[in-house]
């Protein structure tokens, strides 16, 4: 009997040096900073400094060094990256401070990405078909992979003409699309010429096809004269003089 008390005795005291120490580990957890809480705070700074519209920044991978310091919640700090914050490979320094005094100083590094929407095809694209908003939709894409000239924007998607086939969930670039043919070869066509004070019309034929924006060869069906003007609408070309 007097054993079995002793037993009982011993698993309650256990149980409660067990709470105390829990209680002492916790209250350590919530009175420090954690490793998790140090790399938001280098995610809220690399924020502040990077613009990209509606691009979703992360950081993919963080380190800090020393890692086993005790710093305070309560700590204010300062931070000092070693270059312009950018996409990749990001240092700098973290200094904490409490009650005016210095108490730490972290070096910490993390590779950073932009999640930004893209443009690609929903479904596959011939070559030369006019591209259309059941053809496209946006996605999200890591910036560090994407080439130069991406797509960021619907619109400038919309209405173009594919210069080269397209796969379904192809990122679409500038140089995959091209503005679509308006005027088309041996069309009629209004002649604008233009000068400092007087604008005159007359009547032409296009002899080749023609982007709005691009010069091409028309024909002046009076005077049967060729002179090169710059498409300006589906019925219009306009030269100055």
């Amino acid at each position: 009997m007097k054993r079995a008390f002793t037993y009982k005795f011993a698993f309650l005291l256990v149980i409660i040096m067990i709470f105390c120490f829990s209680s002492n580990v916790l209250a350590k957890v919530h009175k420090y900073l954690s490793y998790n809480e140090i790399k938001e705070i280098f995610l809220k700074e690399v924020k502040k400094r990077l613009y990209y519209p509606n691009a979703k920044i992360v950081v993919l991978r963080f380190k800090l060094e020393p890692d086993n310091l005790l710093i305070p919640k309560k700590a204010v700090y300062r931070i000092k990256f070693f270059s312009q914050p950018s996409v990749g490979s990001n240092c700098a320094i973290l200094t904490f401070y409490e009650n005016h005094k210095k108490i730490a100083i972290l070096r910490v590094w993390g590779y950073v990405e932009a999640e930004v929407p893209v443009v690609v095809a929903k479904r596959n694209i011939r070559c030369r078909a006019i591209i259309t908003k059941e053809d496209v939709t946006l996605k999200r894409e890591p910036l560090s992979r994407l080439p130069q000239d991406v797509i960021f924007s619907l619109k400038d998607a919309i209405g173009k003409e594919a210069r080269v086939s397209l796969k379904m969930g192809s990122v679409l670039r500038l140089s995959y699309v091209q503005a679509p043919v308006i005027i088309k070869r041996n069309q009629e066509v209004t002649i604008i010429a233009r000068g400092k004070y007087v604008i005159v019309r007359a009547k032409g034929k296009a002899l080749e096809n023609g982007r709005l924006g691009e010069i091409i060869r028309v024909m002046n069906v009076d005077s049967k004269k060729q002179i090169w003007a710059r498409v300006i609408s589906p019925e219009e070309v306009e030269v100055m003089f």
